[in-house]
């Protein structure tokens, strides 16, 4: 997989494999990710893998006046060298992330990500990233909520709709909420799931105070979730419509049906503090061996390629101009 990208990445000097260093998610990501799955969908471990879907990802940069030619050019190169593309979805007219966001399975059946930005937009993505971090924390404070989001949309608010437009005219400051709470439901729809019959449901409260998201998970309770920020920030593990208060009681009285708090619980706290590969080893040797099969065979770099990347994520000599960045921060 690796061989791919990199010959798609020095098919033509203004595009560059970014971030490459950051590539695979962490086993504490992943366990997180996992846990979350298993307290709010009812998943096991096995399905919570199997709808990961930036457990490998890979982020080109283009030049602005080249980006549309080259993210078709990518995008028709990849399904070209046999992968199958399972979502694409076009980010620029998004509030909280710009850029485009693929996710493509290889042969193999192992699902990766695909992300196409240009210079400013990755450099806007690397500068929110610290925020998005923090919103993603469980003890964030809800008036720092808001002003973290405030933040993020005020950095991608310098951008146009696509990147060769114009950045569009200051948007009108937000009315705050001054009494009461604003409550938006949104369902949780995956791989396994469809949207008559959602894996979960979530609520965003916002209040003169600040914000907070919340899940309904199968201990039958309502808690701070970081699944929507995900979605927002370009994560394509859930699609989240919103729904009326009416739809979400009624998935609510459905968890409530259909769960065993106990064994909800026993499966988030394994999930939450038992390591990813240590517990799937005892438990789900078949998800176990997937995850070391993507990290030991699946992503590895092309033998002696990997002596040709700088400090700085790009190819010896290739950093100049349009092609400059930052190595990017940790994955999330």
């Amino acid at each position: 997989m690796a061989d791919e990208m990199w010959s798609l990445a020095h098919a033509v000097p203004w595009r560059h494999l970014v971030g490459f260093e950051n590539r695979l998610k962490s086993e504490d990501q992943i366990r997180t990710r996992i846990a979350e799955d298993i307290r709010v969908k009812g998943h096991s471990v096995d399905e919570g893998f199997a709808t990961l879907n930036d457990a490998i990802r890979y982020t080109f940069q283009y030049p602005g006046d080249r980006y549309t030619e080259g993210v078709q050019d990518d995008i028709r190169k990849l399904t070209d060298s046999g992968f199958t593309m399972v979502k694409l979805k076009n980010a620029w007219e998004w509030p909280e992330y710009k850029g485009i966001i693929g996710c493509w399975r290889n042969s193999a059946g192992v699902v990766f990500e695909v992300q196409f930005h240009t210079l400013p937009s990755y450099e806007a993505w690397q500068l929110t990233q610290p925020a998005y971090e923090r919103l993603r924390n469980p003890a964030t404070s809800d008036p720092e909520r808001a002003e973290l989001r405030a933040f993020i949309r005020k950095v991608y608010g310098f951008f146009g709709p696509d990147p060769g437009a114009p950045a569009p005219a200051p948007a009108p400051a937000s009315v705050a909420v001054t009494s009461g709470e604003k409550v938006t439901y949104y369902a949780i729809v995956d791989a396994l799931s469809r949207r008559e019959s959602p894996a979960g449901v979530l609520r965003r409260i916002e209040h003169a105070g600040g914000e907070r998201d919340e899940a309904f998970g199968r201990d039958l309770a309502w808690r701070p979730t970081f699944l929507l920020y995900s979605a927002e920030r370009g994560n394509l593990d859930n699609d989240m419509p919103a729904i009326s208060e009416e739809e979400a009681d009624r998935i609510v009285a459905r968890v409530r049906g259909g769960s065993s708090p106990a064994i909800s619980l026993r499966r988030a706290n394994a999930g939450l503090h038992v390591g990813v590969l240590r517990g799937l080893t005892a438990t789900l040797p078949s998800v176990c061996n997937q995850l070391h099969w993507v990290v030991a065979h699946g992503d590895r770099s092309p033998a002696g390629r990997r002596r040709s990347i700088s400090s700085r994520g790009f190819p010896r000599g290739g950093g100049g101009g349009a092609g400059r960045h930052r190595t990017g921060p940790r994955r999330a």
